[in-house]
């Protein structure tokens, strides 16, 4: 067996026994952080909580915000992280994307065009020195809203969550700086950091799109939470 397969199989058993991380919330002992309490007074919302106004999106599975549906944050090594949504088929004018701090003021505002087919987007908070980095044990708010009617906002079918900057051990930031990116994949899965697996393993996809096993890992990942719907939807 060369040293691609081994590097390989690594990936794909290392990520296939850190996934129970997501879905099990085990305590993630490399990380030196503390839960701070939800802001907002609510939890995770990965799908539109209700149909608010007139529908501009058609399809089995609604709007979609990939996390891991828990009452806690998502957590990121990340000062300037990326967040991931599913768009079903749309007629939306566009979307907007808001990042609040802990004090639930907004930090970050963006209106983007989306595509009017089906399949995964990001949106990643810019390294601008005007944009706050995210403070490491703090908590920040988000909302993701696809607009139906700029006109109407009552009309947005919206999606919200939690995110917490945390710091690694010294040890596993040496050995997450001294993997190949692939092995990055499941050091993240295995310490229970959501974002930067999943930005992680979206990066690799994009640059290998026809790599089954990353497919495959992807497919694991979303379906470890549940994600089971929108887990073979593409890259857009």
């Amino acid at each position: 067996m060369n040293a691609t397969s081994v590097r390989k199989r690594s990936l794909s058993v290392g990520l296939a026994s850190a996934l129970c991380l997501f879905v099990f919330g085990v305590p993630i002992s490399q990380i030196q952080a503390e839960t701070v309490p939800n802001i907002q007074g609510g939890n995770e919302q990965r799908e539109p909580g209700g149909t608010r106004g007139n529908d501009c999106t058609a399809g089995e599975a609604p709007l979609t915000a990939l996390l891991p549906g828990t009452s806690t944050p998502g957590l990121t090594t990340a000062a300037s992280p990326t967040f991931f949504f599913y768009l079903p088929e749309n007629s939306a004018e566009g979307a907007e994307f808001v990042l609040y701090d802990e004090k639930s003021e907004a930090i970050y505002e963006k209106q983007v065009t989306v595509p009017t087919t089906e399949g995964v987007v990001s949106i990643s908070i810019p390294t601008d020195p005007e944009v706050p980095e995210l403070k490491v044990e703090s908590n920040y708010y988000w909302t993701f809203a696809l607009v139906c009617d700029y006109d109407d906002r009552a009309t947005d079918e919206y999606v919200q969550g939690q995110i917490q900057r945390v710091e690694l051990s010294p040890d596993l930031t040496t050995e997450i700086e001294n993997a190949t990116v692939r092995d990055r994949v499941a050091l993240y899965a295995d310490a229970g950091i959501w974002y930067d697996t999943l930005t992680t393993l979206a990066q690799l996809r994009r640059e290998n799109p026809t790599d089954p096993l990353l497919e495959r890992n992807w497919v694991d990942l979303l379906q470890s939470v549940g994600l089971d719907k929108i887990a073979r939807e593409p890259l857009l």
